[in-house]
């Protein structure tokens, strides 16, 4: 088992409360997680795993997009989470 460069529990662990966190409060997450492995955690330690794993999502290089992909993103506007093509 690897354990996680920033915590001391597997990064399987936190890349778990990472994903349900991303789609669920930090409560309804803990709650799940709790039930599926039937093992405690508390929402301190999904708040800290989510936040170390995007602090080192940002250090990634984005790559160059495409001048097709370019020219899309500026036709496009976006409003409470869905995209307009105009």
């Amino acid at each position: 088992m690897e354990l996680s460069s920033g915590s001391r529990m597997s990064r399987c662990k936190e890349r778990q409360l990472a994903q349900l966190s991303v789609r669920l409060p930090y409560e309804e997450a803990q709650k799940v997680y709790e039930e599926i492995s039937g093992l405690p955690v508390s929402r301190m330690t999904i708040h800290r795993s989510v936040q170390r794993l995007g602090a080192a999502l940002t250090e990634l290089p984005i790559p160059e997009a495409s001048e097709a992909t370019a020219q899309t993103l500026k036709r496009q506007v976006t409003a409470d989470g869905t995209m307009v093509n105009l």
